[in-house]
């Protein structure tokens, strides 16, 4: 029988799927939806999750922050929005 993953897992778990996608496809065109069928999850557990599509970039922005060599091109991609002011990030 398959355990259910914890609410900290599950996030973990997702924001690491987003991050590959956009290592694959760039983070601008990364969402709710193209996460859900990657994870095989419905949409709104990933908006159970990420309210918006603002919050779930941000937090895959912190996510591919925290694991440069993980994520080299989508880490690439993150530090040239920021610059360009086209994303923040909180601590």
């Amino acid at each position: 029988m398959r355990r259910r993953l914890t609410r900290t897992k599950r996030e973990t778990q997702l924001l690491e799927i987003g991050a590959k996608l956009a290592e694959n496809i760039g983070l601008q065109d990364v969402n709710h939806r193209k996460i859900a069928v990657a994870a095989s999850v419905c949409t709104a557990t990933i908006f159970s999750y990420f309210a918006s599509v603002d919050v779930l970039r941000e937090q895959l922005a912190r996510e591919i922050e925290e694991s440069p060599g993980r994520y080299p091109m989508a880490n690439l991609e993150v530090t040239l929005m920021i610059a360009r002011g086209l994303l923040k990030t909180s601590p």
